[in-house]
C-alpha cells in the first residue's frame, strides 16, 4: 500500500535527548533507539520512520503500510522491547 499512518501510545521508554522535567515539551523527543520498536500489520512488518514523545506521556509512532497487506479489519500489533501491546486491535484497510 505504502500509505503512512501515526499511531499514539504512551509509556514507549527512554528518550534521547530526555526532556526537561515539568515544563510544555517544546519539542519532540525521539527514542533513545528506535529499533526497539516494531510494529505489524496484518501480520507483515511495517517500516517504523520515527517514534519518540510528543507531548507529556504521549508518543508518536510513525509507519509506513507494507504493500499486500490486503483489506477489511486487519490486525495492528505493536512490540516495544519483545512485548507486544494489548491484542485485538485492528484498523479497517481499503
Amino acid at each position: 500500500m505504502g500509505d503512512y499512518l501515526q499511531l499514539y501510545a504512551n509509556g514507549l521508554g527512554p528518550t534521547n535527548p530526555v526532556p526537561s522535567s515539568g515544563v510544555v515539551l517544546p519539542t519532540y523527543y525521539p527514542l533513545d533507539d528506535l529499533s526497539r520498536v516494531k510494529i505489524t500489520i496484518g501480520g507483515r512488518d511495517a517500516a517504523v520512520l520515527f517514534a519518540g514523545l510528543v507531548s507529556a506521556g504521549l508518543y508518536q509512532v510513525n509507519v509506513q503500510v507494507p504493500s499486500g497487506v490486503g483489506i477489511g479489519e486487519l490486525p495492528v500489533v505493536m512490540f516495544v522491547d519483545g512485548r507486544h501491546t494489548q491484542e485485538g486491535v485492528t484498523l479497517n484497510f481499503q
